[in-house]
């Protein structure tokens, strides 16, 4: 598994709040991803709740991997609920997740 570097974890916060604003529960079309995302280079980003998946690898055999991003603080305690395994990556509201097969 190979999980991007965030160069501006910042500006991927922004990015997703906006994206949580004009999306609920919705898969973004490619054309509507930031460049925060578009960096990343993800097969797909979907808003689901109060967090943005940023999905960067379908998994094919395997799980599937990527991030998931909180731009919210306070609301960090749904994470566990989103069937996924998610630890952090020492950047405030940004972690990596990997689907439980």
């Amino acid at each position: 598994m190979y999980w991007p570097d965030i160069q501006n974890s910042q500006a991927l916060r922004a990015d997703c709040a906006a994206l949580l604003d004009k999306h609920e529960a919705d898969v973004i079309p490619k054309v509507k991803w930031p460049q925060s995302i578009q960096i990343l280079e993800p097969k797909a980003v979907q808003t689901y709740g109060n967090c943005v998946i940023i999905t960067i690898s379908g998994g094919g055999i395997g799980s599937g991997w990527g991030f998931v991003v909180y731009p919210n603080q306070a609301l960090i305690s749904s994470e566990r609920q989103t069937g996924m395994q998610i630890w952090g990556t020492g950047q405030q509201g940004i972690f990596k997740f990997q689907t439980i097969e």
